[in-house]
């Protein structure tokens, strides 16, 4: 089975709710989440988020802790899920050679059907409730094309 990193800004919003859904659909995957810049390091998910988490996909995202990114999560795992095009773009830039096929951007892979190309980031935009329901849509394409369970 594979195992799956999710990948954001400041994981406090996009990627520790997609871990808290993967953890949901599929219990059995190895499955966690991190940012690519370091400013929330040890911090829990946003308090707006643990909300939205709570009330849309009945997801509890009080155990979670954000962390950067570091070259050895690229190697260590199967699937490497950007939740947007900028930071898949920093995740290209640091990816070990030989690693670079394990790199996916959400949405447009596994949820084309939402017609998105980035995950929008809520910390900026707002739709906290509207970032869960796309992101839990691309968790069960993911969940299916990925052969999850």
């Amino acid at each position: 089975m594979p195992s799956v990193i999710f990948v954001c800004l400041g994981n406090i919003n996009r990627s520790a709710v997609a871990e808290g859904l993967l953890k949901k659909h599929a219990p059995a995957t190895v499955v966690k989440s991190a940012g690519t810049g370091g400013h929330f390091a040890g911090n829990p998910a946003s308090p707006e988020m643990r909300a939205a988490a709570k009330s849309v996909a009945k997801v509890d995202l009080s155990q979670h802790r954000a962390k950067k990114v570091e070259v050895a999560d690229l190697e260590k795992f199967d699937l490497v899920i950007a939740m947007d095009s900028d930071n898949l773009s920093h995740l290209k830039s640091m990816c070990p050679k030989g690693h670079e096929a394990k790199l996916r951007l959400l949405l447009p892979t596994y949820a084309p059907e939402l017609e998105m190309e980035d995950t929008p980031d809520p910390y900026f935009v707002g739709g906290y409730d509207k970032v869960v329901s796309a992101v839990e849509t691309a968790i069960l394409g993911l969940v299916k094309k990925e052969s999850l369970s």
